[in-house]
């Protein structure tokens, strides 16, 4: 076999495997390359520049990849980058072990990683240290059954906004008379925006709902569960955000509410993001707090390669 035909048939082989390694949405990106490259190949011409070109592409995703898992703002903590090296195939949906451990302590002087030590991806939860050793560490992963997270709802500045249009809006009312036939339709147009603003007032409390998420069951070979479990959501007490309220009140959760960390379990900080609500269960007879499903707000979990360590919270 031809020198040249054997290194481009190796290098092609790479990166198909490769291709197959990565989610479908990347593999798109890589298509027009690779039947760029075919072609060139079929026709008997020169594909040196196809190939260059398409490890140039490969390595640009990868670099893309990292510079979007880098953009967050960590200001409030110490993060160490770490990067994914191994996972074992039983409990592929439950742990995963990095690259730092107690040697990066002693580098650092400080002690950053130990057990408990939240392991997130920009602002969402990845999961938290398990295991430390001299120069890895095993972090047990937000879909585990056994990691338990305090959460609550955070609907954002909604409600706020909301209430400051329709405050507007009836104060313009106010001025423009002549759009109403009559007092009666005045009225009856205030009347209108008053239950508006009734429905919206309790919004004001952005964060809302609290409970508690974990993993769903114990995965199997090589499958990592995308769906976690949520129980005891209620807001039976007032705290700084407002409340209480009553348990059957329509805004408290809903589905699309994102789940944030509240810091009360001393593991995570606060305000982290944890996942996005996708179902919520009826209310049983007698019930006093709802239960729930969600979606990890880190995307595809069976697919990371670098994460980040934050101190734990104990420190």
């Amino acid at each position: 076999m031809d020198k040249k035909l054997g290194s481009t048939l190796l290098f092609l082989s790479l990166i198909l495997f490769l291709i197959f390694q990565i989610p479908f949405v990347k593999e798109i990106r890589l298509r027009s390359s690779v039947q760029k490259f075919f072609s060139s190949a079929q026709a008997g011409g020169d594909s040196t520049l196809e190939l260059l070109s398409l490890e140039n592409l490969l390595l640009k995703d990868e670099l893309d990849a990292i510079r979007n898992q880098l953009n967050y703002d960590l200001k409030d903590w110490d993060a160490i980058q770490a990067k994914v090296i191994f996972r074992e195939n039983i409990s592929f949906g439950s742990f995963l072990w990095v690259d730092r451990g107690e040697a990066d302590n002693k580098r650092l002087g400080a002690t950053v990683i130990a057990k408990k030590s939240p392991v997130v991806l920009g602002k969402g939860v990845v999961g938290v240290i398990e295991e430390v050793l001299e120069k890895k560490s095993l972090v047990r992963l937000i879909t585990d059954p056994k990691l338990q997270i305090a959460v609550r709802v955070d609907r954002g500045k909604k409600g706020i906004y909301l209430e400051e249009r329709l405050y507007e809006l009836k104060n313009l009312l106010e001025k423009e008379e002549e759009i109403f036939k009559n007092q009666e339709h005045k009225e009856l147009t205030n009347d209108w925006i008053q239950v508006l603003l009734e429905k919206v007032r309790p919004l004001r409390g952005a964060l809302l709902a609290k409970g508690v998420i974990q993993g769903v069951a114990n995965p199997g070979w090589r499958v990592a569960y995308d769906t976690l479990s949520g129980y005891g959501f209620n807001y039976d007490f007032a705290d700084s955000e407002g409340g209480p309220f009553d348990l059957r009140t329509e805004h408290l959760i809903r589905v699309g509410d994102l789940l944030v960390t509240t810091g009360l379990d001393g593991i995570f900080p606060r305000g982290l993001h944890v996942g996005v609500v996708t179902k919520i269960d009826p209310l049983k007879e007698g019930g006093y707090a709802y239960g729930l499903s969600a979606t990890p707000s880190v995307h595809e979990l069976q697919y990371l390669d670098n994460v980040q360590i934050l101190p734990p919270q104990w420190g």
